[in-house]
């Protein structure tokens, strides 16, 4: 399936879901707010699980982001002289290079690669705001744009 029609229908289906589950708790300009927040998760979760697949979007648009943050992050590196900014860029490349070796509808496609991309926004959220306050709301998106992706290419996995 394209890129578009997995947007299309996933953002539809989520905005739905969360929007029904959202207000019951909460009032609606909490919804809307969060939603506007949550929609950049939710378009790269939707399109996530084609990372695998060399000539994807997703593949194309982070694999050019990685390789800027690589570059700024060696950058600082040289200057600062820490050795956080060099595991990082590290960890980036592997990850590259990770991808260009998996194959496409691999462990990516499956409920076990949701959950390990999906955990990225727990721990990527308590770092980013040094708080120990886990953001499931986040989790639980991203972890249902992936597996609505999974579940429109008719082609979803335990393993």
């Amino acid at each position: 399936m394209l890129a578009i029609k997995h947007l299309s229908i996933g953002i539809v289906f989520i905005t739905i879901l969360y929007f029904t589950i959202v207000t019951a708790i909460y009032d609606m300009e909490y919804a809307i707010i969060h939603f506007i927040i949550y929609l950049p998760f939710i378009i790269v979760y939707l399109l996530l699980p084609d990372i695998d697949h060399p000539f994807s979007l997703i593949r194309r648009i982070i694999t050019m982001v990685f390789i800027f943050i690589i570059f700024g992050l060696l950058i600082i590196f040289y200057f600062y002289r820490n050795d956080i900014y060099l595991i990082l860029s590290i960890i980036f490349s592997l990850f590259l290079i990770v991808t260009y070796f998996m194959s496409h509808r691999g462990i990516v496609h499956s409920v076990v690669g949701a959950l390990i991309f999906s955990s990225f926004t727990l721990i990527s959220y308590n770092y980013i705001t040094q708080t120990f306050f886990i953001n499931y709301v986040l989790f639980v998106i991203c972890f249902v744009s992936f597996l609505t992706h999974l579940l429109l290419d008719d082609d979803i996995s335990i393993l």
